[in-house]
């Protein structure tokens, strides 16, 4: 199909299919394409009762990678992607997760204050001025029935993920000959269901991959077999682990400082950065059944949380780092997106309560929303990482109630997901190429 004179789009089937494991896509050689490759036909086959997607995920809760290859050259590996996706889904500003996100992608990211919870009798209470006072944050529905859910697929814009596509204007396939789209898959019903998470339901739908071919004669011999460098970025990540704590009655909020070196990105120019908190209580993902939240994509603030970073030696912040939700969420918003749609008391404990709840009661039982997007963000600005290292520290919390304490996320084991843009290029010459970190 051509809409204009000059591009042509190519729908493509997958070379290769191996249901809820692999989807793979090869380009035509010789051509030239730009950089805008779409992934239709995203979801999952489930049963008649599976009918929400994860709300920050959507369809891209089943992708397990997605990778950019040049035979068996890997250009870029995208892992861990589906968390990825729901972090860069929080990065876009809820207009646009309100009326393209919840339509494109399925999420549910997206908030609206709705005042329609209060009675009658209670209406003339409900503002007072220009002032709401009472009132619900609710969420966008992906689909507006059961039935419309069960079957809804989406897309995804593979750019917003693989920094590669970001930085070329074209695809050259008369320098990268048998450049290729590699989709791997993640069946895991936690990733990808909102509730109902019976992993055995579920499949990958066979997905198609949308290209625009440059076709105009005079574009083409401009830009074919021109590039010599293609610098870019691409997203690695790597995970430590803080272990759990046990407050007691005599030490009931014990302190837990914590460093780590983390590995993966020595010997690499690093720009921005973005920690990600996962406990590993399962309370604080699903209860009966059903995502709390986010589930598995929630990023739980710590009490009285700090966070420094360490390269080469020297820190990146002063004194003892960053330590207040306000500070994290501001650096969150200055390094990656400023007009990103985190709903308030979501980056951290905030919270108004009825004055009959005591502050332990609000901390160990607050709404779901509180704290679950609480990331860590910080810019390296291209520094070459010989040692990175991550200070950590946090206060535990007793309760005297063993079953609320046993439920209590601020003890338990945190898993730390470091995400960084790590530079590379692709070097051309000879007619052959090498790809390198930079």
């Amino acid at each position: 199909m051509e809409y204009s004179n000059d591009i042509k789009l190519h729908e493509l089937e997958p070379l290769y299919y191996s249901e809820s494991n692999r989807a793979e896509f090869r380009l035509s050689p010789n051509k030239l394409y730009t950089n805008t490759l779409r992934l239709l036909n995203v979801g999952v086959t489930k049963t008649a009762n599976q009918n929400n997607l994860n709300k920050l995920a959507g369809v891209a809760g089943c992708l397990s990678s997605i990778t950019i290859l040049d035979g068996n050259v890997e250009i870029q590996s995208l892992t861990r992607a589906n968390e990825w996706a729901a972090i860069k889904h929080s990065f876009k500003s809820n207009s646009y997760n309100e009326d393209l996100g919840s339509v494109l992608n399925l999420t549910r990211k997206s908030a609206h204050f709705n005042l329609a919870d209060r009675t009658n009798a209670q209406n003339v209470d409900r503002c007072v001025g220009s002032k709401v006072v009472e009132g619900t944050l609710r969420t966008a529905i992906s689909a507006t029935n059961t039935t419309e859910r069960l079957a809804a697929k989406g897309q995804l814009d593979l750019s917003d993920y693989v920094g590669f596509l970001q930085s070329v204007n074209y695809l050259d396939t008369s320098l990268m000959k048998d450049l290729k789209v590699v989709i791997e898959y993640n069946m895991d019903a936690l990733a990808i269901m909102f509730g109902d998470q019976a992993t055995g339901n579920l499949a990958s739908t066979r997905p198609l991959l949308v290209v625009e071919e440059i076709v105009d004669p005079n574009i083409v011999s401009a830009n074919m077999g021109k590039t010599q460098v293609i610098s870019y970025k691409v997203i690695e990540n790597d995970i430590v682990t803080v272990p759990a704590m046990t407050p007691s009655v005599a030490i009931p909020n014990p302190v837990q400082p914590q460093t780590f070196h983390v590995h993966a990105f020595n010997n690499k120019s690093v720009d921005r950065m973005l920690i990600k908190s996962r406990t590993t209580l399962a309370t604080t993902e699903n209860t009966g059944n059903v995502n709390v939240m986010y589930g598995m994509y929630n990023s739980q603030a710590m009490f009285k949380q700090k966070n420094q970073v360490r390269v080469n030696g020297m820190n990146i912040f002063a004194r003892d780092g960053i330590t207040s939700e306000n500070e994290r969420l501001a650096h969150v918003a200055d390094t990656w997106s400023p007009n990103m749609s985190i709903m308030p008391f979501q980056q951290g404990l905030a919270f108004k309560a009825p004055d009959d709840l005591t502050r332990d009661t609000v901390i160990n039982m607050g709404n779901e929303a509180i704290g679950s997007q609480s990331y860590f963000a910080c810019d390296l600005a291209g520094e070459k990482v010989k040692d990175l290292q991550l200070d950590y520290e946090r206060v535990g919390f007793f309760n005297a109630t063993a079953a609320q304490h046993s439920l209590c996320k601020y003890n338990s084991a945190v898993d730390l997901i470091v995400f960084a843009e790590v530079k590379k290029a692709v070097i051309f010459s000879g007619g052959s190429y090498n790809v390198v970190y930079v």
